[in-house]
């Protein structure tokens, strides 16, 4: 019986417009009802149409989204993809740290890619920054010979779409992300990067003892909340913790009232904390002053680079190797077998001087 002339005329017109790279990979395809009026066919003729194009990987249809046209395997081999929550991310507004740390990675990935020949793409998943607002059409290129680079579990609604495309994922974590328990059927088949918690604590509490010759010491950061706080003589929760972004004066101000209240309470003499976002920072203080706190109190920071560098007395603080992070992950990907990898990073002390 010979297969109808229509449905392979269909099939073949978009063969060629995919491989000929004139339908671009992960472009969205017109609506069956758009394209049935526009090729002058039946639904049904075009429904088997898009059934054998689906069939041999050229399109891909994803419920509730659409119909996307998917990028080659010999494209992807040699391509690492980095996803970015959005485009403002290497613009710095969303968030100084997450800021920071994304392009250090980036830059690190970019330069071990250029050496190991591989083609470093980048994806802004959401229009918006919400992992509930994901663009998936960015992503239906991805596939079995994908390969790419997520940092942090803000990405968590991506992780089933990526198990079941089969692609290879270098995962970074930090602090308490680590633990997650509903992302280990993910991790456990993943290269899983990680920092090394028991080192942070052992390297800042060694340093407030040592260098600062601290009696009392105390660990205020939100990334390790409920993890081992090592040889610490305290380990405290955040001031604030119902204040996610400190958009007000009163947020700044009821933040260094509750640490202010702790200090009185447990009359610790060194410190190792993460230093939130506060409304209005003061560049012309120190950061105890701008915290509430005596000067006496020594502090440690957590990758806090830009209340280090431009405070008048800068503050020394734990700090990690992100561009060489992002150039292991490239090589752990390139290498990668299917087999799950474990990697922790290990902390250093950052002077800042």
């Amino acid at each position: 019986m010979r297969p109808p002339a229509k449905r392979d005329k269909i099939v073949n017109e978009f063969k060629a417009r995919i491989l000929s790279g004139v339908a671009a990979p992960g472009s969205r395809m017109p609506t069956e009802q758009e394209l049935a009026h526009r090729l002058n066919v039946a639904r049904d003729t075009l429904r088997d149409a898009l059934r054998i194009l689906e069939e041999e990987q050229l399109i891909e249809r994803i419920p509730g989204k659409g119909t996307f046209i998917r990028a080659q395997e010999k494209e992807q081999g040699n391509v690492i993809t980095f996803l970015l929550p959005c485009a403002d991310i290497i613009a710095d507004r969303i968030g100084y740290r997450t800021s920071l740390i994304t392009r250090e990675m980036l830059c690190g990935a970019m330069i071990e890619g250029n050496k190991q020949k591989l083609r470093i793409e980048t994806i802004a998943v959401s229009p918006t920054n919400r992992n509930d607002d994901i663009d998936w059409h960015s992503l239906s290129h991805l596939n079995e010979s994908g390969k790419v680079i997520v940092f942090t579990l803000w990405y968590q609604p991506l992780f089933q779409f990526l198990k079941e495309r089969g692609t290879s994922v270098a995962l970074v974590t930090l602090g308490n992300e680590n633990r997650c328990c509903g992302c280990r059927e993910f991790t456990d088949r993943w290269i899983h990067l990680h920092d090394d918690i028991s080192a942070v604590m052992r390297e800042a509490d060694h340093f407030l003892c040592t260098e600062y010759e601290c009696g009392k010491t105390c660990i205020i950061t939100r990334n390790y909340t409920g993890e081992d706080q090592g040889s610490f003589d305290l380990s405290l929760n955040a001031p604030c913790p119902e204040i996610v972004f400190f958009t007000r004066k009163e947020h700044d101000r009821k933040y260094r009232e509750e640490l202010n209240a702790l200090y009185r309470r447990h009359r610790f003499d060194g410190l190792f904390l993460q230093v939130p976002y506060l409304h209005r920072f003061d560049y012309s203080r120190t950061l105890n002053e701008n915290l509430g706190l005596p000067e006496k109190v020594r502090l440690l920071t957590y990758c806090e680079t830009p209340y280090s560098t431009r405070l008048p007395q800068r503050v020394p603080g734990i700090n990690f190797n992100f561009r060489e992070l992002g150039a292991e992950a490239v090589r752990r990907l390139k290498n990668f077998t299917g087999k799950p990898v474990d990697y922790a990073i290990k902390p250093f002390i950052d002077s800042f001087q």
